[in-house]
């Protein structure tokens, strides 16, 4: 079945409603994160390699920690991370050691060998853990050639946005520029099909944990909504909000953390001075039918 993402939906979100019901989070004790001191504003410096060759450490955002966080993921699980590259949450979610088996996906090939080098720097080749990984090359945007239905208990898509901070920061390849309107514009629906792609990919009893790295609601939870709309009603699936208040609290409490208070659904990190972490967008789907 072919779903029209091309016409609006919001005159129909409130006929399927999203219900939000409360989530658990437990923090992997494998899982070792640590922070560069602050008030300090010094570079941070590259990762030393061990006796193996293996790459000691990888610098990301401190908001990209949540979104694995929020999978809450377990020993079996079977795990997508549908648009892998760079790979800084594929190592978060390999780190962490509680998967079966790990699918990460791209559709570039030049995507897929930044991934592959990463993976490899991180992970000693011929380790058990690198036996579970597993690299596919698949459109997450085509609704029509997706074929990853229903093989999964936890998928992770932090889809491409207009990526906030490096679109303020940077000016080369911005996502602002004139050439790239058209790109810009369309995301929208682009992030639409990949969370469809997403949801039909996800077992009963699943979770689906869409991120973005964008305050843009138009990208966040409009996107949310319209996906579990448009999913219900061609693909006959349907979704409840995992609620990650407690993940809030919890990460409030490290005085690291400023979230938004402003949010109808997920939670979004909001940069601010005493720990520049984000911004960073999080929903958790979990499938009922």
């Amino acid at each position: 079945m072919t779903a029209n993402l091309r016409s609006p939906v919001w005159s129909q979100l409130m006929q399927i409603p999203l219900i939000t019901v409360d989530d658990s989070l437990i923090y992997p004790r494998e899982l070792q994160v640590f922070i560069h001191p602050q008030q300090c504003i010094h570079g941070f410096p590259g990762p030393v390699r061990d006796e193996q060759n293996v790459s000691g450490w990888w610098l990301l955002d401190g908001g990209s920690i949540l979104p694995v966080l929020a999978l809450d993921l377990n020993d079996d699980d079977i795990v997508l991370d549908m648009c892998a590259s760079p790979g800084g949450k594929s190592l978060l979610i390999t780190q962490t050691g509680k998967f079966a088996s790990l699918v990460c996906n791209d559709n570039k090939l030049s995507r897929l060998g930044q991934l592959r080098r990463a993976l490899a720097m991180y992970i000693p080749a011929g380790s058990e853990a690198a036996s579970r990984v597993i690299l596919k090359r698949k459109d997450a945007s085509s609704v029509e050639s997706w074929d990853e239905c229903g093989l999964y208990d936890k998928v992770l898509l932090d889809a491409p946005c207009t990526s906030d901070r490096l679109s303020a920061l940077q000016d080369v390849n911005n996502i602002f520029a004139t050439d790239r309107t058209t790109e810009r514009l369309d995301l929208p629906q682009k992030q639409t099909k990949m969370l469809i792609n997403a949801l039909r990919s996800v077992r009963v009893g699943g979770s689906v944990v869409y991120s973005t790295c964008t305050l843009a609601p138009t990208q966040n939870e409009l996107v949310v909504e319209n996906a579990v709309v448009l999913a219900q009603q061609h693909y006959g699936i349907k979704f409840v909000e995992r609620s990650l208040k407690r993940m809030e609290k919890l990460m409030e409490r490290t005085g690291l953390y400023r979230f938004s208070d402003q949010q109808q659904r997920g939670t979004l990190v909001l940069p601010y001075i005493v720990s520049n972490f984000g911004p960073m967008f999080i929903c958790k789907l979990q499938r009922i039918v």
